[in-house]
């Protein structure tokens, strides 16, 4: 992981006890056989009270989530926050993903070119009004992607394509 600081989750939150917080930090100070000794030691007593934990019906909800239905989208922005480096490239890879999806998506269920602009001009208030040409407004969707997404949105097409 990366020396980068990381947010504690709400399972760490709630499952996470003192007491073996103590005896990790304890660890780089001592040698290394009793070192991991304590480790195994404190990872038991988390252990020990994430069951506890879980053998409470009200577990989820006293995490924020409880039944709560979300997006695909909101469930990976909201992950994000709990983690750094390739774990959260990774994660911002998919939810470009699911943009482009989305995005593609939608300009395939579009017939008439002026409601192409109408999108574009959503997304992207920059854009302004373009013409209602749609092979022009296919070129102009692609300059707006990143190379990324360039990449995804062939892929979709290709595979669009083939079905």
């Amino acid at each position: 992981m990366d020396n980068e600081s990381v947010k504690i989750t709400p399972l760490d939150e709630r499952t996470c006890c003192g007491q073996s917080q103590l005896i990790k930090a304890l660890i780089p100070y001592l040698d290394p056989s009793m070192g991991q000794k304590l480790a195994m030691f404190a990872r038991i007593m988390e252990m020990q009270t994430t069951i506890d934990f879980f053998n409470n019906p009200n577990t989820l909800e006293a995490c924020g989530v409880g039944n709560k239905k979300m997006e695909p989208e909101e469930l990976l922005k909201d992950i994000q926050q709990y983690v750094s480096g390739a774990e959260a490239e990774t994660l911002d890879q998919i939810l470009k993903f699911l943009n482009i999806s989305k995005i593609y998506d939608k300009f395939n269920h579009l017939d008439n070119p002026s409601d192409i602009g109408q999108m574009m001009a959503e997304m992207n208030p920059e854009f302004g009004r373009i013409d209602n040409n749609k092979g022009d407004l296919v070129n102009n969707l692609k300059a707006m992607l990143s190379p990324e997404q360039m990449q995804m949105f062939e892929a979709l097409n290709a595979m669009n394509k083939q079905s």
